[in-house]
């Protein structure tokens, strides 16, 4: 009976293909492999198996039945029992006051491949049987470690953002009841240079969702988690044990480049090089750095734990991300590494002094499978069973089955930063309030400005208050938007300026824009979002929108369409309020080049009509409304365009 082999995840750089680089071997139960190397699966119920290790001969035959007992691939009794634990569906009942989130962020690699270097990869095959594998390995170790590690009465929360859009079932499949809000995306960053801005831009977004989930039920989280989705954890985190009025960090160790050649050890474990808090050259490399730079702007960051409210700052590392690099560059960190600028958020922004805990023994998945392997593989060849990982991950030692077996000594990595005042924690998040009241008031000013002037009012509905675009104004003027982050500015009170039921206005393109949407909104456009929102125009069914950009019209998301805007180009945008039209033109052309009629839509007809609605994540715009004394550069279409 032929085997019946198929190709699961693709490992090599080389294509696999059926009949050229792999295939059954004659009628036995194995495959052959040549110049291809993978996880592959058999006909019948067997799980899949690897083909083509260990790296560096040029063809293998493996059995199919080699699967059982995979670390990665099948998963254990332990993981299967905390995946299909019954979870209460409503909220836990309890004398502890303690709630917690976990969050989770990030995007998925594979058993063999990093999230970026998989998104990379020339043969870039989605990996999705990877993915879900490997998620479903660390969902076991969350759910197992975090949220039935909860004292009684205790409970977890769990809000998951990915840069993962096919991954949403599988969260919903892994978390169950205990996911709170998850949200799946393409990713926005997707250079090695700009990781750390994903990094960060994910968990902003994974509190988001914990904040609008607190908001909607009214409960107060005492601490919030964040956590990589890919790290695997392996002891229980007793979140109650951390402090809430500080930012945590993971317990990180590296070998001291200038200690004497001294060991230390537990009784009856491997003796150990001395060890120390890691430095900035440990990973940065030598530089003439300051002294307290050197010392202090590292920090592990696979996860982190503090006050939601600070946790959900780290938001501003992506939103701020030019500001950011520049001082990271000042303090001579080359590298644009989670690693530095969340210590540099932590020093500078947040202005507290971090703790350090050993408390969550985490490790990335695809190292610590391929940890497992070389564990295993170290075991048949000397037939010892007891062998222990010498390796500190994340401040513990893990044994060969991957369970934490000891802690560092203090002797071994001193826990301490020294660097920042000690400020507590309420101390920061009130001045970030204090900061973001005063740029809301300052936001209001102008609106009132332009209100007593007698004229519209062009203000931020969605956004960072005074950081995602900056309005330039004076009196009977064009408004000139200058984009910083993505967020909306709307003129709601236009609605009532429409001509003949036709509404009006004008944008003059800027340079550099990037994810542009212009268009047009409902007074049912939910403004008051007072923090970095990726939805702009055309997201929802109360706005409609043109980018000239991407060559996209935006309605409930985005469509291809054939309009293209360069720099200088006049864009013209007109809604008709009795037929449900909008149209948009370029430098007066009301047709040619996709100009014309975008959409036909009864939601155009509603009462209270319709306002401009601008979007866009960096670039300008000069906004022209209609009551700019200078007028305007074109004409609304002509009575005869709109037709019956």
């Amino acid at each position: 009976m032929p085997c019946g082999a198929s190709l699961v995840e693709q490992h090599s750089f080389a294509r696999c293909e059926r009949g050229v680089s792999f295939g059954c071997l004659g009628t036995s139960r194995s495959i052959w492999v040549q110049n291809c190397r993978g996880v592959f699966r058999c006909a019948g119920r067997r799980p899949p198996f690897r083909c083509g290790y260990p790296e560096g001969a040029p063809a293998y035959n493996c059995s199919c039945g080699s699967g059982r007992g995979d670390p990665f691939w099948t998963l254990s009794d332990e993981e299967t029992q905390a995946l299909a634990r019954p979870r209460e569906a409503e909220e836990r009942r309890g004398d502890s006051p303690h709630r917690f989130a976990l969050l989770l962020h990030g995007m998925l690699g594979t058993e063999v491949r990093s999230s970026s270097s998989d998104f990379h990869s020339k043969w870039h095959d989605g990996g999705h049987a990877g993915k879900r594998m490997l998620l479903r390995h660390c969902a076991a170790s969350h759910l197992k470690y975090v949220v039935d590690a909860a004292a009684r009465g205790e409970q977890v929360d769990v809000f998951a953002h990915s840069w993962n859009r096919e991954a949403a079932p599988w969260f919903d499949e892994a978390y169950g009841v205990v996911l709170r809000g998850s949200r799946h995306e393409p990713p926005q960053y997707t250079s090695e240079a700009l990781k750390a801005r994903s990094q960060a831009l994910s968990i902003g977004r994974a509190a988001l969702l914990m904040r609008e989930f607190a908001a909607l039920r009214n409960v107060t989280y005492t601490l919030a988690l964040a956590i990589r989705t890919d790290a695997v954890l392996s002891s229980p985190v007793d979140l109650h044990r951390m402090p809430a009025e500080t930012v945590t960090f993971a317990h990180w160790c590296c070998k001291h480049r200038k200690s004497p050649p001294a060991t230390c050890a537990a009784a009856g474990t491997p003796r150990l090089p001395l060890l120390a808090h890691c430095a900035v050259a440990d990973y940065a490399g030598a530089h003439h750095r300051a002294a307290d730079v050197e010392r202090s702007y590292f920090v592990m960051d696979w996860w982190l734990a503090g006050p939601p409210a600070l946790v959900a700052s780290w938001g501003r590392i992506a939103s701020e991300w030019d500001a950011y690099a520049a001082r990271n560059a000042e303090l001579g960190i080359g590298s644009l590494w989670s690693h530095f600028l969340w210590a540099q958020h932590v020093h500078e922004v947040l202005r507290i002094t971090p703790s350090f805990s050993s408390a969550v023994c985490a490790q990335i998945a695809r190292r610590h499978f391929e940890a497992v392997r070389v564990l295993q593989d170290r075991a048949r060849l000397t037939g010892s069973g007891d062998a222990l990982l010498v390796h500190a991950w994340g401040g513990c030692f893990v044994g060969r089955d991957g369970r934490a077996q000891l802690e560092p000594t203090p002797e071994q990595c001193p826990r301490h930063c020294e660097h920042a005042p000690e400020v507590a924690a309420e101390e920061a998040a009130a001045e970030i309030a204090a900061a973001e009241a005063a740029r809301v008031a300052a936001e209001e000013a102008a609106a009132r400005a332009q209100r007593e002037a007698g004229g519209l009012v062009l203000k931020r509905l969605r956004g960072e208050p005074g950081l995602c675009a900056a309005l330039a104004w004076s009196p009977g003027e064009a408004r000139r938007l200058s984009f910083h982050q993505f967020c909306t500015f709307g003129a709601p009170d236009a609605a009532a300026a429409a001509s003949d039921g036709v509404l009006y206005y004008e944008l003059v393109v800027g340079e550099g824009l990037e994810n542009p949407q212009v268009g047009f909104a409902t007074d049912g456009f939910e403004s008051g979002r007072d923090y970095y929102d990726g939805d702009g125009v055309g997201d929802c069914s109360h706005s409609w929108g043109i980018d000239g950009t991407r060559c996209a019209r935006w309605h409930e998301g985005d469509e291809e369409y054939d309009f293209e805007w360069a720099a200088g180009d006049v864009i013209g945008l007109a809604a008709n309020r009795a037929t449900g039209h909008f149209a948009v033109s370029r430098n007066g052309a009301w047709g040619g080049g996709g100009a014309g009629v975008l959409f036909s839509d009864a939601g155009l007809r509603c009462e209270g009509g319709v306002f401009p609605v601008v979007s866009a994540e960096a670039g300008s715009f000069e906004v022209r409304l209609p009551d700019a004394a200078s007028g305007f550069a074109h004409s609304p279409p002509p009575v005869d365009f709109w037709g019956e």
